[in-house]
């Protein structure tokens, strides 16, 4: 867990659960697009992965200036190493995917650390 001092307000960045990181990845075949991710399309923490770590409610992120997001950003990256490689790792495999199609579609599932990734229960 991380203390972050922002604006007087204390919050903290905890590492998500595993049950946590499942609702994350769910969550990224939603056709819903937040703000967060529109102002931060490149980072691999969505923002029900950020809410969630910093025990907040996604609507709540909206209240923050671009430089507080992207401190806060930081932090939550640092506690949840796991979460930022294996989003990163997916969104890189559906960029593969939608740029070379069945080819990479083969590779994914040859790469069966990330394919099982989806079907965690």
């Amino acid at each position: 867990m991380k203390n972050i001092e922002l604006n007087g307000k204390a919050l903290s960045a905890r590492e998500l659960t595993a049950l946590e990181i499942k609702k994350v990845l769910e969550s990224l075949n939603s056709e819903e697009i937040h703000t967060f991710e529109l102002m931060f399309p490149n980072e691999p923490v969505p923002a029900l992965g950020m809410a969630m770590s910093l025990d907040i409610e996604p609507a709540a992120l909206l209240d923050l200036t671009h430089s507080q997001m992207l401190t806060l950003l930081g932090e939550v990256k640092k506690v949840n190493p796991f979460l930022v490689e294996i989003v990163g790792t997916l969104k890189k495999l559906s960029q593969k995917i939608i740029t070379e199609g069945d080819e990479a579609i083969e590779e994914g599932k040859r790469a069966t650390s990330v394919s099982s990734v989806t079907s965690i229960h």
